[in-house]
């Protein structure tokens, strides 16, 4: 449901921007630091249970200061940056584009409110990729 809207979005970016420069996946891993390290600017896209269904918020986000080895399972966007900076020494720029949610249980395709919201995702990825 609306908790697969991240990576849906990151397909779509795939297209425009290319496999090179979209990283698609359900969960934040410690293996994608090196990935990280490459970019000087990184864009995380999430749906989030703090925002009213289809409100889209840009967070920007800073390293933790967290202990990412406890968090090897499953990590935040903070803390994979407090993993790149810790392995290589860098802090690039980085920003959350959280979506509200309206229906996390189990299941297939999005609400159409979080749908909707697609577009405006779209359009901040595009703001801030031109800002660069």
């Amino acid at each position: 449901r609306d908790d697969g809207v991240g990576y849906l979005v990151a397909e779509r970016l795939m297209e425009t921007l290319g496999e090179d420069n979209v990283i698609a996946r359900q969960q934040l891993t410690p293996d994608l630091a090196d990935d990280v390290a490459n970019f000087e600017q990184v864009i995380f896209i999430d749906a989030c249970v703090d925002l009213a269904p289809g409100v889209v918020e840009v967070r920007p986000i800073s390293p933790s200061g967290a202990n990412w080895g406890a968090f090897v399972h499953e990590m935040s966007p903070a803390v994979l940056l407090d993993c790149v900076k810790e392995l290589y020494s860098k802090t690039p720029r980085a920003h959350l584009i959280a979506i509200g949610g309206e229906d996390f249980s189990i299941g297939e395709g999005l609400t159409p409110t979080v749908e909707e919201a697609i577009q405006s995702v779209l359009g901040h990825v595009q703001a801030m990729l031109a800002q660069a």
